[in-house]
């Protein structure tokens, strides 16, 4: 799923807006967060706003709990929990360097309690991180 010219510069600006240093993870407008025992994760989708049945990339931030960038492998998805099913695509990953990654590839078809999944794995340690997000219609 290939993004338009404007997505794309939109996610360009969303992995700017995260600051040239990706860690420690600094708040920003339209960023949804969350945290495991080892990680904090953010999140900024483009386009904005995410809208039902159109492609979405999420620009994302991984950081330790010493505030150095996940450099490790990233899959994630998305699925409604409460209908028990997911999206029919599944995204990549690019790793951008010091805990930034570019994910493509997601589309909400219908609207609802959707749950992002970031399965991380560095070596043999592997954590999940899940945030919730609802998309109206």
């Amino acid at each position: 799923m290939k993004l338009s010219l404007i997505a794309t510069l939109t996610l360009g600006l969303s992995c700017w807006a995260f600051s040239a240093r990706s860690c420690p993870i600094i708040a920003t407008d339209h960023q949804l967060t969350a945290t495991s025992a080892k990680y904090n994760l953010a999140i900024v989708a483009a386009p904005l706003p995410i809208r039902v049945g159109q492609a979405f990339s999420l620009a994302l931030i991984v950081c330790d709990e010493q505030n150095q960038g996940f450099s490790g492998i990233i899959k994630a998805t998305a699925r409604m929990p409460l209908h028990n099913h997911g999206m029919n695509y599944q995204p990549s990953a690019t790793a951008l360097g010091k805990g930034k990654f570019v994910l493509d590839g997601f589309l909400f078809h219908m609207p609802g309690q959707w749950q992002f999944s970031f399965d991380l794995r560095d070596g043999e340690l592997m954590d999940r991180i899940q945030i919730k997000y609802l998309l109206e219609q």
